[in-house]
């Protein structure tokens, strides 16, 4: 960038060695940033002088050195066509945004969050703001507060929080450089760094990493002078070395678990099995355990033991927006003897907007106040009662691109109005509770509502049969309908269409994701004697089900994976599922096996894969339960019929077929079989149910739950007054002495209000009837 004008000490110097030298520098290119002659200085101070000039440190010899430059202002009309260099013609207006800014939507010049220059243009209406080191950067150490109460926490380069905090009276000699290192070389792609920092963020004394150990220097890691660097296995030999301090194992607990896992992973992949997931165990750069743990589908906040701090928690979908600061915070605090007066939310966060004295005010993540007198109205024009923390983000709303600074909504809106939709790459996730019954009439859930398309909020959009055009906005169809021949019809490839049927004359409605994708476990009936099925995201019910009063831990995890690998061309399937969908606790597939968490198929904690050869030394394998083979009976003879179509198909054999064997995810026999070209519903024995069968060409239409319903009522003592077809499905024309009622594909009543000879295909959703298509 050649700026307009340039005010800079190393720029002066430059141009008088260029008269020293004379014509031979002159005809030169710009020296490069790795160039011997460098710059001369980074100055401490990085403001300007003139109210249109901008410090920038890319500013002097091709964006190697420091200095300030002329630019476009926050909010001012800009071209993001423009070249990123400004005329030399001081007189002329520059055509760029200046540092910190980008040419952004509405083209107008707004702040680049992810770069802390940006922060040179936050309005006095924020009371704090980060500071900048003389590259521009973040500066690794932010504090906050007076010197008594106040409090200092290492950040990364581009401005996130990391490991390392200090009571600000105390961090004279805190450098964060153990932190910053450890974070760099992590976003570098090192899953194993083993640097000790202290709980300031400074380096411990003795030091391990990649195989060497050495005596460090606290506040820059350097080998100390007079020791010398030894191989690992001699680090008891190093004069730092304290046998009571240090123990006989370098690794901290949480980090030999957490190691443990990596290699775990690292055996799955190079075997090429990328399937299977972890529960990742979250260490501190100290060793101690992380901000939080995760058990099933939910992430509880724990304090550096491993500990819970109760009641902190949230689920799986929502974790990246947990951080646990006001949790940790809290007991932090009460150690300390201190009194922490704000408000925590239900996931150990910090509540944006705080009550005190019936007066709001806005605290950021780290739990400083960042605006004060907030109006009493939330952004989603609600009251809120005093002295009430909202379970919202309210008023106060986090950049998402920048994770250290802050804002309130109304703030932003009114003082800087020149900021860009966020982005969804933030570390904080989404914070909201919003429900359905929050959105206005006819305006939908759904994931990507909000905050330019990153968080759940309400959508409307043209209503079923309503004139559309995908070209106008304000003519689209609402989430759930597509545009069509000039009409929203039902797009039913997303479960958002069946929020557009008619509910008083559907029977029932499935539940959907704020995705689009079904939820994957859908109840049936009361809690006494209703049921609960596992289904695809597509809306296929799928393998699995359960009584509805025993359905709290049914998570359909297990269904869910299979029904996803093989729909990836996976063939070769061997998770083993329980009845109601979720992991049987011994699990094998892809030439490994592990113990299982029931509710997500992850390795237990404690425990390590093995080959399947191995399976036997499992803490989970019983003689008595697995006996010698893994695969069930269904299974053996399934994989051994496609062993011998894979070696037909290897001799060029391609005219050979099998009736395909079915097995359920459980190993049992399938719903049917197809003998002679009929198909026979079937019990899990693999015996054949009553007379129930069909030519094999209507196979597509066979689902046998009716069939097999009869054996489950009639083994749980309940009677079976349903009629079924002659292939084993529900007629969903039922008649009962006379009263004539509709049932859908899994024997549930849809409706009691039918007519003779009246099709009972409007009252259930994913009839033909509505298929538009």
């Amino acid at each position: 960038m050649t700026p307009a004008r340039i005010k800079s000490c190393t720029f002066q110097a430059f141009l008088a060695s260029l008269v020293l030298i004379g014509p031979i520098i002159l005809a030169q290119k710009v020296p490069n940033c790795a160039s011997t002659l460098g710059c001369f200085s980074f100055p401490a101070i990085t403001s300007c002088p003139s109210p249109d000039e901008f410090w920038s440190p890319t500013a002097v010899l091709g964006g190697c050195c420091p200095g300030c430059v002329r630019g476009l202002a926050l909010g001012t009309p800009c071209s993001t066509s423009a070249t990123t260099e400004t005329t030399t013609d001081a007189a002329e207006t520059p055509s760029t945004c200046a540092p910190g800014l980008v040419c952004g939507v509405g083209s107008v010049c707004r702040l680049n969050t992810g770069d802390c220059l940006s922060t040179h243009h936050v309005p006095d209406s924020i009371q704090w703001v980060p500071q900048c080191d003389s590259r521009g950067r973040y500066a690794p150490k932010q504090c906050r507060g007076d010197q008594i109460n106040g409090r200092c926490f290492c950040y990364s380069a581009e401005g996130k929080r990391i490991f390392g905090w200090s009571w600000r009276n105390r961090a004279q000699r805190m450098t964060c450089a153990c932190s910053r290192r450890r974070a760099d070389l992590e976003a570098e792609g090192r899953f194993d760094v083993t640097l000790h920092c202290t709980p300031d963020g400074n380096y411990e004394q003795l030091q391990c990493d990649q195989g060497v150990c050495w005596c460090a220097d606290s506040e820059t890691g350097t080998q100390t002078a007079g020791t010398r660097a030894v191989p690992e296995e001699l680090w008891s030999l190093l004069p730092c070395y304290n046998e009571t301090l240090h123990g006989v194992q370098y690794l901290r607990r949480c980090e030999s678990v957490a190691f443990s896992q990596i290699l775990q992973r690292k055996q799955f992949i190079i075997r090429g099995h990328r399937d299977v997931t972890f529960t990742d165990t979250l260490c501190e750069y100290d060793g101690s355990h992380g901000r939080y743990i995760i058990e099933g589908q939910e992430a509880a906040c724990t304090w550096h033991d491993g500990t819970k701090l109760n009641p902190y928690k949230t689920s799986l979908r929502t974790l990246s927006a947990m951080n646990c600061n006001c949790a940790r915070d809290e007991k932090l605090f009460m150690l300390a003897g201190r009194e922490m007066a704000l408000a925590c939310e239900g996931n150990g966060n910090y509540v944006p907007l705080q009550s005190r004295n019936g007066e709001l005010f806005c605290v950021d993540p780290d739990g400083y106040v960042v605006a004060e007198n907030v109006p009493e109205q939330t952004s989603f024009g609600k009251k809120l009662p005093p002295e009430s923390p909202p379970n919202t983000m309210g008023h106060c709303f986090t950049f998402p691109r920048e994770p250290l600074i802050l804002y309130c909504c109304c703030f932003i809106i009114t003082a800087t109005t020149a900021v860009d939709p966020p982005t969804c790459d933030s570390s904080y996730g989404c914070i909201s509770s919003i429900r359905q019954e929050d959105c206005a009439k006819g305006e939908i859930l759904i994931s990507s509502g909000s905050l330019n398309g990153c968080c759940p909020g309400c959508r409307g959009g043209r209503t079923y049969l309503a004139v559309c055009n995908l070209n106008i906005p304000d003519r689209l169809c609402a989430p759930g309908l597509k545009c069509v021949g000039r009409k929203c019809i039902y797009d039913r490839s997303t479960c958002l269409h069946t929020m557009h049927l008619d509910k008083d004359l559907v029977g029932w409605i499935p539940k959907c994701n704020l995705d689009g994708t079904y939820a994957a476990k859908q109840c049936r009936g009361d809690r006494l004697s209703g049921r609960c099925f596992c289904y695809s995201e597509d809306g296929k019910r799928i393998f699995g089900w359960d009584w509805y009063r025993n359905t709290e831990r049914m998570t359909c995890a297990c269904s869910r994976r299979r029904d996803k690998l093989e729909k990836e061309g996976r063939f070769d399937v061997t998770l083993h599922c329980t009845q109601n969908g979720n992991y049987e606790e011994l699990q094998c597939d892809s030439g490994l096996c592990w113990c299982a968490d029931e509710l997500t198929g992850s390795v237990q904690l404690g425990t390590t894969v093995v080959h399947e050869s191995l399976w036997e030394l499992l803490p989970c394998y019983n003689s008595t339960l697995h006996g010698e083979s893994y695969l069930r009976q269904c299974e053996s003879a399934a994989q051994a019929q496609k062993l011998i179509l894979k070696k037909f198909y290897a001799r060029g054999t391609v005219g050979v077929t099998f009736n395909e064997i079915p097995c359920d995810y459980d190993g049992a026999y399938g719903r049917y079989k197809v003998e002679n070209g009929v198909v026979y519903c079937t019990w899990r024995d693999g015996k054949k149910i009553g007379s129930f069968q069909i030519r094999s060409s209507m196979l597509s239409s066979v689902n046998c739950y009716c069939a097999r319903d009869t054996i489950i009522y009639r083994e749980a003592g309940i009677p079976f007054t349903l009629a079924c077809g002659g292939n084993g499905n529900y007629e969903y024309s039922q008649d009962q002495n006379g009263q004539l009622f509709c049932v859908d594909s899994d024997g549930f009543v849809v409706t009691t209000e039918v007519a003779p000879n009246e099709s009972c295909d409007k009252f259930i959703y994913n009839s033909a009837f509505y298929d538009e298509d």
